[in-house]
């Protein structure tokens, strides 16, 4: 927050309109009024917006924050700002719906010559030593139950990241592997491709990502290894298998982010080239998250694009209440009629009432 203070208040004048994407609680809103901002909308989807209303309303400033509740790419304003802010990254950029919302808020909302905060992000990869989080990720797979073999499970756990705060020690520097100039970005997938170095003998278990942001023009932020610990944390992307190294090996890697509905999928594949070791063999490893992801056959089948289908009970269910969702019926006698149309569903009216309630919340307006 106090790099975000900085970059506020050097950004904002008198007659500035802001857009807060994002809002949250609505901090950035009010710290921007509290640096001049003429006037503020706030786009936050999710209910934490009341707490931002009521934080407003509490000093003063409900009167010139316009709240929007809902997504930002389904959000017209009236007019054009001067400034976006937004802080909607996880533990790295590529997260969530976060840069295509960014993206679509700069061509919709901004003014020609606006600016956005971030200004810039910068991602870095190194190979680590990750002695406790390899063993977290994998130990509870090697384990023997009863003499219940549990290794097939490892090939899920060699396919999922790990956000990590812990000690790991890089083996290779950190180098840049991707970047975002919020200014100019037009794609929200990323790609990269680095050749590192082993600077130091040690067992390799994986990447580390991290990214180092710059909001304005020196005000920066970092989850780099070695910063003081933030709410970003850092990404472990794992191996297979521990690999032990010397100074020299190289190691090419090659990362993957594609934005897959409001989710990416990551793939990251190592090259280890072992430096005049006879007897040693290359190593080569490909590995994606969609690997990472328990699915059945019954459900790919259904999501194969000439699959054709059919709604089963629960969507029937579903399609009761919608249809009657056109105005004109309370939920209450909505419930009523679920109740007695599905009662083998339902055990009483209560619960087709939350259901309906559910519903409407979700697909009501």
């Amino acid at each position: 927050m106090a790099a975000y203070r900085q970059a506020l208040s050097s950004s904002i004048g008198p007659e500035s309109v802001v857009l807060d994407l994002g809002t949250g609680t609505g901090m950035m809103a009010m710290l921007a009024l509290r640096y001049g901002a003429k006037r503020v909308y706030a786009i936050e989807p999710l209910d934490v917006i009341q707490v931002a209303r009521e934080t407003a309303a509490a000093n003063g400033l409900q009167d010139r924050i316009v709240f929007i509740q809902g997504l930002s790419s389904r959000t017209s304003l009236p007019e054009r700002v001067d400034l976006i802010v937004e802080d909607m990254r996880g533990s790295l950029p590529w997260y969530g719906t976060h840069l295509s919302d960014a993206i679509d808020a700069r061509r919709r909302f901004l003014k020609p010559g606006g600016r956005i905060i971030s200004a810039r992000d910068t991602a870095y990869c190194a190979v680590v030593q990750a002695d406790e989080r390899f063993r977290k990720q994998f130990g509870p797979w090697q384990i023997r139950i009863e003499e219940l073999d549990l290794t097939a499970a490892s090939h899920y756990a060699a396919n999922s990241f790990a956000s990590s705060l812990g000690t790991m020690e890089n083996l290779t520097p950190g180098t840049a592997w991707a970047s975002i100039d919020y200014a100019t970005v037009e794609s929200p997938h990323a790609h990269g491709h680095i050749d590192l170095s082993v600077t130091r003998e040690g067992t390799a278990h994986g990447l580390l990502l991290w990214f180092d942001g710059e909001l304005v023009p020196g005000v920066t932020i970092s989850n780099a290894p070695g910063q003081d610990d933030t709410v970003y944390g850092r990404r472990f992307y794992p191996w297979p298998q521990a690999v032990p190294l010397k100074a020299g090996d190289q190691i090419a890697v090659d990362i993957r982010a594609d934005l897959v509905g409001g989710d990416y999928v990551w793939t990251w594949t190592s090259g280890v080239r072992f430096r005049g070791e006879q007897g040693r063999a290359d190593l080569n490893f490909r590995q994606s998250t969609f690997l990472g992801t328990p699915m059945t056959r019954e459900t790919l089948s259904r999501r194969a694009s000439e699959h054709r289908p059919r709604l089963n009970a629960e969507g029937h269910v579903a399609r009761f209440v919608l249809e009657r969702m056109q105005g004109a019926m309370p939920l209450r006698e909505i419930a009523s009629q679920l109740a007695i149309e599905h009662a083998d569903r339902f055990r009483s009216q209560r619960e087709a009432l939350d259901y309906v309630a559910s519903l409407s919340g979700s697909y009501g307006k």
